[in-house]
């Protein structure tokens, strides 16, 4: 595998970048969830609250608390999970609910409030179960003017399975989408670069003896089709040139045909006059190479040595 290559290389880039938005949409949709989750839950509590105080506490003088009590014990808190304590002015419970069935709290270790405002609040306990209970504090007057804080509660585990799922489903999720969108990437990629491989096993074949061949024209509107034209332009200006250098040296070779054979005639008379000087002898060595047939051939230096002798 070429790690050097541009295909490997936009695809990690790829990757990369889409690895990176999908961990921040998926920490976005979890953070997001649970905002909602945990608003929704303490609205419904508070709702729910709300609803004691206005349908059960206000005829609390005329039908007594034992009234309270049984129709709140037919809300079945215990089976709903739900937590409600309701408590006087003078910090005593009028009610709380049992330990729900399926024990995600214990009542009795949720603290109790003895001082409050008027206004709704809300209360996270995290030491009454293995998961935190969030409860929204109601407080309630009466026409008569008692005083009561109605508190309605519920475990997170619920909420907390929810984003559990979430977050599982994220981690299968994500690798598949990744690994999909990297061999869609790749596969873009491969044809988008299909192009320069033909264009590469072309240029590989051109050389002097077919330097008239060009790039295949790529029509395709991008770079790729840009740099091919670039490139076909640069070739026909390579092949003009070629041309012109062939054309100046055929022309050198034929200007300087006649002047070498003369001296080639020259060299070889000079050789056949019997008399020569030491001197004028080594000067017709200078004769070594002779243009013969359109090329240099090495002279016989053995006709200088039977003449010398």
């Amino acid at each position: 595998m070429n790690f050097h290559s541009l295909r490997l290389r936009m695809a990690a880039w790829y990757a990369g970048v889409l690895a990176l938005c999908l961990m921040i949409f998926g920490v976005a949709v979890y953070l997001g969830l649970a905002r909602y989750l945990e608003s929704n839950l303490r609205g419904s509590l508070r709702s729910e609250g709300q609803s004691i105080g206005e349908k059960l506490l206000v005829d609390v003088n005329r039908k007594g608390e034992t009234f309270v009590i049984d129709e709140i014990n037919e809300m079945a808190p215990e089976i709903s999970g739900r937590f409600i304590r309701v408590i006087r002015q003078d910090g005593s419970i009028l009610y709380q609910s049992p330990a729900p069935i399926n024990q995600t709290f214990l009542p009795s270790k949720i603290r109790i409030v003895r001082n409050w405002e008027s206004q709704p609040f809300s209360i996270v306990e995290s030491g009454a179960g293995n998961h935190a209970v969030l409860i929204e504090a109601v407080p309630f007057v009466t026409p008569e003017g008692n005083s009561f804080l109605i508190e309605v509660g519920a475990s997170s585990r619920d909420v907390q399975s929810v984003l559990h799922g979430l977050v599982l489903t994220l981690a299968l999720g994500m690798p598949l989408i990744l690994a999909a969108a990297i061999l869609g990437g790749i596969l873009v990629m491969k044809r988008a670069l299909r192009p320069l491989d033909e264009i590469t096993r072309t240029a590989e074949t051109i050389t002097s003896r077919n330097f008239g061949e060009r790039l295949p024209a790529v029509k395709t509107g991008d770079e790729i089709e840009r740099l091919t034209t670039s490139l076909n332009r640069m070739m026909s200006r390579l092949e003009d040139s070629f041309r012109h250098i062939s054309r100046f040296s055929a022309d050198v070779s034929h200007e300087l045909r006649t002047p070498l054979t003369i001296l080639r005639g020259e060299l070889e008379s000079l050789t056949q006059f019997e008399h020569l000087s030491p001197g004028a002898l080594d000067s017709s060595r200078i004769s070594d190479f002779v243009w013969r047939d359109g090329r240099w051939k090495s002279f016989p230096a053995e006709a200088g040595d039977r003449k010398s002798s």
